[in-house]
């Protein structure tokens, strides 16, 4: 009897053990691995995630420029020895735009990396260049970011080049410096809300100075979204916003404001300050309304420059944009971070149907003549574009530039100033994942 209760209680006893032993197997095994699709196969396990991106625009671009005479009575192209750079041009050029390839992941719910470069520069010069390369703590309503980012910025800026509605930038997000540096970034949110504010220091793309102190900046930006709606209808979105950033060269070189005619990221730029700015101070205000396939977009920024001699410089410049989503389809938003994402293609091209076509139309003024004459620009650009894809777009686009005081690339010795005009066509094709 003693020998059976023995037994039965060592049976039990080993089918405990047994069970706590396969219970503690079982919490000990990895969760499965996971692949899905996001433009480029991405890898899931449990919190951890890794991917894949990258992107690559192609441009085509024909410019026209058409000024009067060079200052110095002999024709209208500006002769060597007269200056920097001509002002009347006539050619078509092809030439990569961006070419970025990198990696994205999580190794945690809360910690985040990116890391990018571009194979090619803007210029088209063949090296490499960091982009995003950060590591990100998300908590539940903020993120933190440290590393070269771009995470506080106005409307456009904030907008992946993916993602904007024309194929370049407007000249006040160019003639006033902004774009990714090394930084602490510290970003937080709501519903219909967003705060974000950085310190960042230079660009690692810059050449390091020896025993010299670099140049820095203190940004913050504002957003909120008092109508924010999505329905079968579309996205009804009444955006608003306001940016302001300081800057310090330190012992850098002096901070320089210039920007390239409408719709061209190559080439001369013909309103330039040439180096005056020691310290500047930016204000900017943005808007945006979106009523299913209708859009309205604006930002407005004025700087003030101190000048390395004499008085301060005063600067502005803006834009209006207005998108027509032909085929119906709303904008996407992120109201996170005050920005515009993705444009959806409801009925792809091989999907049966013919992609997202958009019609837009752009007019912005900048404005860099104060103390220092660096020149004035109006311009318009049309815009036809195609999403075959949610991942691939062609974008034909025709700026007209008018520009009074142009000096041609020639600053900051500012010797001669023109007024001229500016035609660029320019197609784009583009596709990321």
């Amino acid at each position: 009897m003693r020998l059976s209760s023995l037994l039965r209680g060592a049976a039990l006893f080993t089918l405990a053990t047994g069970a706590i032993g396969a219970a503690h197997a079982q919490s000990t095994t990895p969760p499965p691995l996971q692949t899905s699709w996001s433009g480029a196969p991405q890898t899931q396990q449990g919190e951890q995630r890794f991917k894949v991106r990258g992107r690559l625009q192609y441009d085509f671009f024909s410019v026209n420029a058409d000024f009067d005479g060079d200052g110095n009575n002999d024709g209208d192209i500006l002769d060597a020895g007269e200056g920097a750079g001509a002002f009347d041009q006539s050619y078509n050029r092809t030439s990569t735009r961006r070419f970025r390839l990198g990696v994205e992941g999580r190794f945690s719910d809360e910690w985040r990396y990116k890391a990018e470069v571009t194979l090619l520069s803007s210029d088209g010069a063949d090296e490499v260049q960091y982009e995003d390369v950060f590591v990100e703590y998300a908590g539940r309503n903020f993120s933190l970011i440290i590393g070269n980012n771009k995470a506080v910025a106005p409307l456009e800026e904030a907008t992946s080049s993916r993602f904007i509605t024309f194929n370049e930038r407007s000249g006040m997000i160019n003639a006033f410096g902004f774009g990714r540096q090394v930084g602490v970034a510290f970003i937080t949110n709501g519903a219909n809300w967003s705060w974000g504010a950085g310190l960042y220091g230079d660009s690692p793309n810059n050449a390091e100075a020896t025993n010299a102190s670099e140049s820095w900046s203190v940004i913050s930006r504002l957003t909120f979204a008092p109508i924010l709606q999505n329905s079968p209808e579309g996205l009804h979105l009444l955006h608003l916003g306001g940016t302001v950033r300081y800057r310090d060269n330190g012992d850098d070189a002096a901070f320089r404001y210039r920007t390239r005619p409408a719709g061209v990221g190559f080439q001369d730029r013909f309103v330039d300050t040439g180096a005056i700015g020691v310290t500047d101070t930016f204000y900017g205000f943005e808007a945006a309304y979106v009523n299913g396939p209708f859009s309205l977009q604006g930002e407005y920024g004025w700087l003030s420059a101190e000048r390395t001699a004499g008085a301060d410089q005063e600067m502005s410049s803006w834009y209006i944009d207005g998108i027509w989503n032909l085929t119906g389809e709303s904008r996407n938003y992120r109201s996170s971070d005050g920005s515009f994402q993705r444009q959806p293609v409801a009925n792809p091209v091989g999907d049966g149907g013919w992609g997202t076509w958009q019609v837009a139309a752009r007019y912005e003024q900048t404005d860099l003549t104060d103390v220092v004459r660096g020149g004035e620009q109006s311009a318009y650009t049309l815009g036809l574009h195609w999403y075959p894809h949610p991942y691939v777009g062609f974008k034909l686009n025709y700026g007209h530039t008018d520009v009074d005081d142009g000096v041609g690339n020639a600053a900051p010795s500012l010797t001669n100033f023109r007024n001229g005009d500016v035609d660029v066509i320019s197609l784009r094709t583009q596709f990321d994942f």
